[in-house]
């Protein structure tokens, strides 16, 4: 029996190119809000004094063509041993979880707040299935104090697999004590890196404070991480595919400038 690959082509060089030129047209005429002091300065001094516009920096093409270049080709992850999982770009990759709010018991269908004994449920059966390349943050656990529930989750998930762990932290404030957590079980995160932290701009065209202190936190742990964004067609992006896409890779080349410019060469996943 043959194996059928099905191969679906939406884009043609010439429309990449020209979603690419439009996202950098609109990067350097309308720019980027930028709430974190620290990022707006440092993509100011190298997008010059004049790209400045109160909390907006307009980045220039040529700014953007550096970080494409600088940035490394590709990010190996591996798993919490040290053994290597997998190299992006390559095959597509699948991991479970979803930051639910609710847990719904495959047995009796009862639906109830997410807690912290789901959470190790759902890591141990996304770390059992083969299909599966990576555990996401699974849910928000909802049994513990508030300002420890990143801790708990961070814990849970470490505990019960050994696979990548792709880390959503919902109190910004917590992800330096989520970060502390894993150095303190783990030892030294970087040099085979397990952890991959995921983090969202806000569309359209705004980096987040929170989003941004992220960021330079991770660099200074050595982290790759995946910088990812989403919109709604017509309400935060326009209501065209075309418009749409323009703008959130305007959004992801803004990010992807942004971490070059903290530290050259970082490792990011778009």
């Amino acid at each position: 029996m043959s194996l059928v690959r099905p191969i679906l082509t939406v884009l043609d060089d010439e429309h990449i190119a020209q979603v690419h030129d439009h996202s950098l047209q609109v990067l350097s005429s309308v720019g980027v809000r930028v709430d974190s002091v620290p990022a707006r300065q440092l993509l100011g001094k190298a997008a010059g004094p004049s790209a400045i516009d109160g909390d907006r920096v307009h980045i220039p093409r040529d700014l953007v063509h550096w970080a494409l270049q600088a940035a490394p080709a590709t990010v190996k992850m591996y798993d919490r041993r040290g053994k290597m999982s997998f190299e992006l770009p390559g095959q597509t990759r699948f991991g479970i979880g979803v930051t639910a709010l609710y847990y719904q018991d495959p047995q009796t269908d009862q639906v109830t707040p997410f807690v912290r004994k789901n959470m190790e449920l759902m890591v141990r059966l996304g770390g059992m299935l083969p299909s599966f390349d990576a555990v996401s943050t699974v849910g928000i656990v909802q049994d513990v104090p508030p300002e420890v529930s990143d801790l708990y989750a961070t814990l849970e998930m470490t505990a019960n697999t050994v696979k990548p762990l792709v880390l959503l932290v919902s109190r910004e404030e917590a992800f330096p004590d989520v970060l502390d957590l894993l150095e303190h079980l783990h030892g030294d995160l970087s040099s085979r890196p397990f952890v991959l932290p995921y983090f969202n701009p806000i569309s359209p065209l705004v980096i987040n404070r929170g989003t941004a202190d992220k960021m330079f936190l991770a660099a200074e742990r050595r982290l790759p991480f995946i910088y990812s964004n989403y919109g709604m067609a017509g309400a935060s992006t326009p209501i065209t595919p075309a418009g749409a896409l323009v703008l959130l890779i305007a959004e992801l080349l803004a990010g992807l400038s942004l971490c070059n410019l903290i530290k050259e060469g970082y490792p990011v996943i778009l």
